[in-house]
């Protein structure tokens, strides 16, 4: 069944039965200690928005008839033409697609989430030559710590109530509004709320803002877009659909926002990340040149790189990420179109091309992204695109690819680096140890990884002691200390 035919089963019943049932739905999914396909009534209350209705007269729908539409939703999921491994045989392509629907919502949100954005947005230390927050000031009406501060009490308010001596309901409830107030004044609080708010009136509008994927078809795939306007208000009361979007909103919201509402934002970003990085080389006490040292040596023209570690590791920093409807179609052709400029450029005109001026050795390589991006590992990531494209750039510029092989290079989030420094200066572990433990495993497919990421879990880093990232969480202590006490 397309979507067309559930477009239509849609417009029959009116608005509010229709949002009114899947609110009970997420509500329940939600209180669930496993994780639920709770994705599918969010896109379903995305066109309950959108289609509702629009049949006259309109009728009641029951909970049986909701559960019919979500179970067409499920068969409208097995129609995508990769989903068809007799005819394109690549399971790969389909651990992307259900990445992009699925793991999104399952990373993880702690209090070095704040303090890291925190630093990346307004610490002078960071800064380049573009005032981030100045921007999303002029943009918001309100400035990037205040806003970090009233996600961190939203948090704190959604995911642990039991610091805050009460059970959440699922709605947001008075004493929220009277938590916001208080930290930032009537009007600063108006203007958060209406930030990340969506009602019936304004719901059309903003969803045509924030949709990315135009083929109706195709967005059950799609991250929802209540991560970007997580607040619902309906019928009275003001929710969050399901809180496990919360993850998204907090990790991501400055950035999606910047970056479609300011041209200059990445590649300030960009500069900033790698300042960010060289702040928890120094915490670490790791070795390191900058791109200012190797410009020094090899002069400006050269491709050179943002970093080398302790003379075997080479690292740049990309501040990048797939668009949404490349994450739902990741053929070859096109994740090859889209990080020509990035990842194949990262690894083959930069990271490789460093590797062949260095000493006559192997080395590894680091592309750091901001965004998570669910590739798979280095074998996955080099035959589903980079093989051709790197080939033929090594043949043109006489490069000697075992210099720094596919099996060598990781492509990680900054999350997953702040990790990695961590789990370095916990275990006094060097980082090419680490990673040659990661590659060692990928050999195997009992114990290959899909994302870097999990080849850290071994090393338990549950806390950070990054110096730059605990002096940021200062800022937002005395909240969570005035509601542990």
């Amino acid at each position: 069944m397309g979507f067309k035919q559930i477009r239509n089963k849609i417009r029959k019943y009116s608005f509010q039965s229709l949002s009114i049932e899947l609110i009970n739905i997420l509500k329940s999914l939600e209180k669930e200690k496993t994780i639920s396909a709770f994705w599918y009534p969010l896109i379903l209350l995305k066109w309950t928005f959108q289609f509702a209705g629009e049949n006259y007269p309109s009728k009641t729908a029951t909970r049986n008839d909701v559960v019919k539409i979500l179970n067409s939703m499920e068969s409208l999921e097995s129609e995508h033409k990769l989903f068809n491994l007799k005819k394109h045989k690549n399971a790969q392509l389909i651990s992307i697609i259900i990445s992009n629907q699925q793991m999104y919502y399952q990373e993880t949100v702690w209090w070095y989430s704040f303090a890291r954005q925190l630093v990346l947005y307004t610490d002078s230390e960071v800064k380049h030559k573009y005032d981030i927050n100045r921007s999303f000031k002029k943009l918001t009406g309100i400035d990037i710590e205040l806003f970090l501060q009233l996600m961190f009490a939203t948090w704190m308010y959604v995911e642990q109530n039991k610091l805050m001596n009460y059970e959440y309901s699922g709605f947001l409830e008075e004493g929220y509004y009277e938590i916001i107030v208080a930290l930032a004044g009537e009007k600063n609080a108006q203007k958060f709320i209406a930030l990340l708010s969506i009602t019936e009136q304004n719901a059309k509008q903003a969803i045509e803002n924030e949709s990315k994927i135009r083929d109706y078809d195709l967005q059950v795939f799609e991250v929802s877009v209540f991560t970007k306007k997580p607040i619902i208000h309906l019928f009275g009361h003001s929710f969050i659909p399901h809180k496990s979007i919360l993850n998204q909103t907090v990790n991501h919201f400055i950035y999606d926002f910047m970056k479609q509402n300011d041209p200059s934002f990445t590649e300030e970003l960009g500069r900033r990340m790698e300042k960010y990085m060289e702040l928890g080389l120094k915490d670490v006490n790791i070795k390191y040149e900058t791109e200012t040292d190797l410009k020094k040596k090899y002069g400006r023209a050269e491709n050179v790189i943002d970093f080398i570690l302790q003379d075997e590791i080479l690292v740049e920093a990309k501040a990048i990420e797939l668009k949404q409807y490349t994450n739902i179609n990741p053929v070859s052709q096109l994740l090859s179109n889209e990080l020509k400029s990035s990842i194949v450029k990262g690894y083959a005109k930069q990271l490789l091309t460093m590797a062949n001026k260095l000493t006559n050795k192997e080395y590894f390589g680091l592309i750091i992204t901001y965004k998570r991006i669910y590739l798979g590992g280095p074998e996955d990531v080099w035959n589903l695109f980079l093989k051709e494209a790197v080939t033929e750039i090594a043949l043109e510029m006489d490069l000697d690819i075992s210099r720094l092989p596919y099996q060598n290079l990781f492509i990680l989030d900054i999350d997953t680096w702040d990790k990695l420094l961590q789990a370095s200066k916990n275990r006094g572990a060097k980082i090419s140890n680490i990673l040659k433990k990661a590659r060692k495993n990928n050999e195997s497919a009992e114990t290959k990884k899909f994302y870097f990421d999990l080849h850290l879990e071994e090393y338990h880093v549950n806390n950070y002691s990054l110096k730059h990232l605990t002096k940021a969480y200062d800022k937002f202590k005395s909240f969570e200390q005035s509601n542990d006490t």
